[in-house]
């Protein structure tokens, strides 16, 4: 198993990790680094993805890119724009389905509409509690958590060496405000 901490680890924000088993990979989140955003002069949606990388709005993702067609999967564990908000300039690199929650794929939807850049991966959504079954070495599940926005999920990937569970964001929420205790 190799992990890729691309995004998200220097920083608060820009969200990027991806998990390599076997010659197949998933990317989970494609956020914003959002102090880097807020510092642009020209709105994020004409602005070309080789200069958000550049200006360190968004993952540099190079050494995913090079091994492309590796890439089975790209999940986003909950909506907020700095796990969320690079989807629409990345995305669409990678010819591999989208997997979210019900609440954090109508952001994803919105963010993608938004964009000059055409994204025509699959979106998938899941169900905490389902495991789905994205090829032999990987099956995704959701496990949800309480978080300061709806839907929010634990991802957990079941594989051939073991399982990963993955969530950058969440709290331990006795009394939320929305949803249940989990």
């Amino acid at each position: 198993m190799k992990l890729y901490t691309i995004g998200g680890y220097n920083e608060v924000g820009k969200n990027m990790t991806a998990i390599e088993v076997r010659d197949e990979i998933v990317i989970l989140d494609m956020g914003y680094h959002m102090e880097e955003l807020i510092d642009m002069e020209n709105p994020v949606e004409s602005t070309a993805t080789k200069s958000l990388i550049h200006s360190g709005v968004i993952a540099n993702d190079r050494e995913l890119y090079k091994q492309k067609e590796k890439v089975k999967g790209i999940v986003i564990g909950h909506g907020h724009l700095d796990h969320v908000g690079a989807i629409a300039k990345m995305a669409g690199s990678y010819n591999c389905p989208i997997f979210a929650s019900p609440y954090t794929m109508k952001i994803i939807e919105e963010q993608i509409s938004q964009d000059d850049k055409e994204v025509k991966n699959e979106r998938i959504v899941l169900e905490p509690g389902k495991i789905h079954n994205l090829t032999s070495k990987f099956a995704i599940e959701f496990v949800k958590v309480t978080h300061s926005i709806p839907d929010t999920m634990l991802t957990v990937l079941h594989t051939p060496d073991g399982r990963v569970a993955y969530g950058l964001d969440f709290r331990i929420d006795r009394n939320p405000v929305l949803g249940n205790t989990v």
